[in-house]
């Protein structure tokens, strides 16, 4: 058997086999490729039922060659690198390292990617009574004494299907209400028709509910985005069922694994749904798939970066194989950095029990952010039973995603880098519990009343004015801090995640700033002058 370049990440008992025929942890037949950010190439859509004829005679033949039946720019994301990249559709499986060799030796073409299966991190749990002591543990109720939540709100959820109909989630499905319903039109101008409640990235079409009947598998699969959905966003106060940390946002399910998937335990299409979350104005997206690192993340890598800029933080599962036992595929590493949660632009969260441990299952490590509550979540589901417990990452995400999505609603004006400040430094330390995993937890664990009160602090100190200029903005290698007089100031930079990676004192009105050992994408500027503080973003582009 191939060595696994992936962590299973939907942890079901059983030896379930994926049934691809040439890569088992790749998509059969799916190439993405991505063309240089100065090339001008415009490459035409290609279904195998037209004649194509194209000026650039690579594609000709690699339309013979390899059976290509389809050929198109997937993405509708109006940004200059995720509109260069194309995904190729063929017959041909077996000739897939062939056809990425061809597509790289094209000097226009910076890479060529197979699909990667990316599984979902749950461990399903027979349902019971529900108990959501994790309400009070990330201190919910006494955050609601602050805020309710607002439909203004978008909660992004990018997860295998969602029973929209469920009576703790109908009422706080988003509705697109620039899209007029069953006309064919795409009214709102946003890439997307009839979009009411969300979108089906995987079979492309506007229903993000499973299929009909769960089929061979039974109801272990397309139930996962719905338990996600009810932690994230449940409708609360209605009296029955669940609660949920956001209490009462809008959510906008997102469909990424299609309805005939050979494999209904995994996520088919993440990228197209980020793209269709960014369409879609959300303001955060949870991902409670992912991983290990390998090739072909390409696609997701750039989306999210490209929402990143646009103001919408990224929430990821960190993993369910922390202590080597979560995955029942022969190769996987044990407490492998997972993907998407590992990307710089995104938040990575591991789970933690009602005692506040870490449970073995979790991932850890330095580089996650945070921790959530991830055993014994409660929440809704999607067939005979409405409600069932699970354990995993895939609940603490979407756990840290309403959590922000509170913090969104109670303090609309604060920025995303304000919002991820206040997540972290309202957690609670949990080093006591986990002798053994010191440092290694993020920031600890979540409790969103704190992080309220944070907001309330930090927006209070920024109306203190400090006057200095930065810039180039976006800048490359180095920044120019400029300011009014030589005052004892500290000015830091701050990364999306919250943490500090530079940090000076300078003994003068003027100096410049290295930034050439950072990574693409957005930072903050924080300037203090004793109690003053001041803040202003900037974006490092190369």
């Amino acid at each position: 058997m191939k060595r696994v370049l992936f962590v299973l990440l939907t942890l079901f008992v059983g030896q379930w086999a994926f049934p691809q025929t040439h890569y088992e942890n790749y998509w059969d037949g799916a190439v993405y490729f991505k063309l240089q950010n100065d090339c001008q190439w415009k490459i035409p859509s290609y279904e195998k039922s037209t004649q194509y004829v194209d000026e650039l005679a690579f594609l000709n033949e690699m339309v013979s060659k390899y059976d290509v039946f389809k050929l198109k720019s997937p993405f509708r994301t109006k940004d200059y690198r995720v509109e260069r990249i194309y995904r190729v559709d063929f017959a041909n499986f077996s000739q897939v390292d062939n056809l990425i060799r061809d597509l790289q030796n094209i000097p226009q073409v910076e890479w060529a990617q197979k699909s990667p299966i990316l599984k979902l991190f749950v461990i399903p749990n027979d349902p019971k009574i529900g108990q959501q002591y994790y309400l009070e543990k990330i201190n919910a109720y006494e955050a609601w004494d602050l805020t309710t939540g607002s439909k203004d709100v978008k909660i992004a959820i990018v997860d295998d299907a969602f029973k929209i109909s469920h009576p703790d989630l109908a009422d706080n499905v988003w509705i697109n209400e620039a899209e007029i319903a069953g006309n064919g039109i795409d009214d709102d101008g946003n890439g997307y028709i009839d979009d009411i409640n969300g979108w089906d990235a995987a079979d492309e079409d506007n229903d993000p509910s499973p299929p009909d009947s769960p089929g061979f598998w039974g109801e272990m699969v397309y139930t996962h985005g719905t338990h996600c959905a009810g932690i994230a966003a449940g409708v609360t106060g209605n009296g029955i069922g669940i609660a949920s940390v956001s209490h009462n946002v809008s959510f906008i399910p997102i469909k990424a694994l299609s309805n005939n998937a050979l494999i209904p335990l995994a996520i088919e299409k993440p990228a197209e749904g980020i793209d269709y979350a960014i369409a879609a104005g959300a303001h955060i997206v949870s991902m409670s798939f992912g991983g290990e690192q390998a090739d072909g993340f390409g696609p997701l890598e750039t989306l999210i970066n490209a929402g990143t800029e646009q103001g919408i933080i990224f929430v990821a599962a960190a993993g369910n194989n922390g202590d080597g036992s979560g995955s029942f595929l022969p190769g996987a590493e044990a407490n492998a950095i997972n993907y998407p949660a590992g990307f710089d632009n995104v938040l990575a969260v591991g789970a933690t029990n009602a005692q506040d441990k870490k449970p073995g299952f979790s991932q850890y490590g330095e580089w996650l952010d945070v921790m959530a509550p991830g055993e014994g979540i409660y929440s809704s589901l999607a067939w005979s039973e409405e409600y069932g417990d699970q354990d995993g990452t895939s609940m603490a995400c979407p756990m840290v995603a309403g959590a922000l999505a509170l913090m969104k609603s109670y303090k609309p004006e604060a920025s995303p880098e304000e919002l991820i400040i206040c997540l972290k430094n309202g957690c609670d330390n949990i080093d006591e519990h986990n002798a053994e995993f010191v440092g290694k937890m993020g920031a600890g664990r979540i409790n969103v009343y704190n992080s309220l009160l944070c907001l309330d602090e930090q927006l209070k100190v920024e109306k203190n004015e400090i006057e200095f200029a930065v810039y180039p903005n976006p800048a490359i290698n180095e920044l120019n801090f400029k300011f009014s007089d030589w005052q004892n100031r500290t000015v830091k930079i701050v990364n999306i995640s919250g943490q500090v990676v530079m940090t000076y004192n300078p003994n003068q009105a003027q100096f410049k700033a290295d930034v050439s050992g950072l990574s693409s994408g957005l930072y903050m500027i924080v300037v203090s002058e004793g109690d003053n503080v001041a803040l202003t973003k900037i974006n490092i582009q190369r």
